[in-house]
């Protein structure tokens, strides 16, 4: 069997050769893991996925895997049996969409910040090429491709984990309060500094301590995070870019409690995955693409009442609580993230014997009750011990679950419901009715594109061949793209 796998040479290469100082970077494990899993089927051929090659040694492959950006042009120059999106990050037309809305909302930096920080829309030709997506990350990464039109049962959502050696669990309670980290490659506005800022100078009459990881960003995000610093003074330690290989990021993270981390946009945030391994309390969004916040998820606002009464209620915190939280991460850790392989091995195994995109398995079906229409499709790893976030698929116009309005925060976020033999695709929750309902099989919600003349349309794809910036032909087509 013939096997493309395209991925970063940058970050990782089979012969060792490349940047040692990112090789251990979630770039870098997921590629390891990748090309090691996929050898076991046959004879794989690593390429650059970022800047894929202009000629492959062969041209006929009978498996392809890709990240996006990679699929289109390697499709030019190669025939592929099966093609397999490796998403590491919510689908493209989502994440610019959260990060203008959220700079249309707050005015927190500059156009071309969230211009610097969009993705092109080109990407999405691969999603619609591929058989079949391996998604890194939780449920809300997964609808966020649902949402765009990707299909549940083409979607095989999984965790992953750190390179960094697995701290053992805390004997002794730990100092109070509580030691804050924010570590990201660089401060910018979708790794959430804004909130991270906000949420801060709300606290400001508590003691506390915070340490920042990560690049200084653009000239938006240096103002920032110097102005930070001058209003929290000592309590603010900036340790810069640190290199993750290195003694010092790991002793880093050692000496601090919890990783605070209200990122916009993720497909499962390495630097999390990095501080929850050495014990580190995670105070995260549901966006991080990680489903383990024991106080509480973080909501990715300016702002907001409920971010500020979490950290308070952190800050507050016992020596004995913490240390208790401090335990239960790692557990987490190591329950759900240390054996990652082999959800993503069976994965890969149905996709290379069964068929495409992956038929659903037995165990994830109702036999005897297939009668009453209802199917169940894996949306965690270990379905098997927890039955309850399985997914329910109605047929037809079979009547939807309906549940009390009240009750839907104490939902699994993994429940989906799908409507199946209608145009409407599957999502998570639905919207309250007149009797204060949730009917769980939502009308479509894909993102709807501006009506415009044609002629309007047609100016936008010009432009995005021919205008002189770069910059401003990714953005004209980004905007002609979602019009189509």
């Amino acid at each position: 069997m013939h096997i493309l796998l395209a991925y970063s040479t940058r970050h990782w290469m089979p012969s060792g050769e490349g940047a040692n100082h990112l090789s251990a970077s979630s770039a870098a494990t997921l590629a390891k893991t990748l090309y090691n899993l996929l050898s076991n089927y046959g004879e794989v051929e690593y390429v650059d996925g970022v800047k894929p090659p202009k000629e492959l040694k062969r041209t006929h492959y009978d498996l392809m895997v890709g990240i996006q950006g990679s699929i289109t042009p390697l499709s030019t120059i190669a025939k592929f049996d099966k093609k397999v999106l490796f998403a590491v990050n919510m689908h493209p037309a989502a994440r610019n969409q959260i990060l203008k809305q959220f700079n249309d909302t707050y005015s927190v930096c500059s156009t071309r910040h969230v211009e610097r920080n969009s993705v092109h829309l080109r990407q999405m030709d691969d999603i619609e090429q591929a058989d079949a997506v391996l998604l890194v990350g939780n449920a809300t990464i997964a609808h966020s491709f649902m949402r765009f039109g990707t299909p549940l049962p083409q979607l095989r959502r999984f965790n992953y984990t750190s390179a960094l050696p697995v701290r053992e669990r805390p004997k002794e309670a730990v100092n109070t309060p509580p030691r804050l980290l924010y570590v990201a490659t660089e401060m910018c506005l979708r790794k959430g500094f804004d909130i991270l800022a906000d949420m801060l100078q709300g606290v400001q009459d508590l003691p506390f301590t915070c340490g920042i990881v990560g690049g200084s960003g653009d000239a938006d995000y240096r103002e920032r995070l110097q102005s930070l610093k001058d209003k929290l003074g000592n309590k603010l330690t900036i340790h810069g870019w640190v290199d993750s290989c290195s003694p010092e990021y790991l002793e880093i993270l050692r000496s601090y409690d919890v990783v605070l981390f209200p990122s916009l946009e993720e497909g499962q945030a390495g630097s999390v995955l990095d501080a929850m391994s050495q014990g580190l309390i995670p105070l995260i969004t549901r966006e991080t693409g990680v489903d383990f916040s024991p106080l509480g998820f973080l909501s990715p606002i300016l702002g907001s009442r409920q971010n500020a009464e979490l950290l308070r209620t952190l800050l507050n915190l016992d020596a004995h609580s913490l240390l208790k939280l401090h335990r239960q991460t790692l557990d987490w850790y190591r329950l759900n993230h240390l054996n990652w392989q082999e959800g993503l091995q069976r994965a890969v195994d149905a996709l290379i014997h069964s068929g495409t995109p992956w038929p659903a398995e037995e165990s994830y079906t109702s036999g005897d009750n297939a009668a009453t229409n209802y199917w169940k499709y894996e949306m965690v790893d270990k379905l098997e011990q927890a039955p309850e976030l399985s997914a329910v698929a109605i047929q037809g116009d079979t009547p939807a679950a309906r549940i009390r309005w009240e009750l839907v925060d104490k939902l699994p976020e993994n429940c989906v419901v799908i409507k199946r033999n209608t145009q409407h695709g599957p999502y998570l929750l639905g919207t309250p009715d007149e009797k204060g309902t949730d009917i769980l099989s939502m009308t479509a919600i894909r993102a709807e594109s501006t009506t415009r003349c044609s002629w309007g349309t047609w100016l936008l794809r010009i432009l995005s061949c021919i205008h002189p910036s770069k910059q401003k032909r990714k953005m004209c087509y980004n905007a002609w793209r979602l019009q189509q």
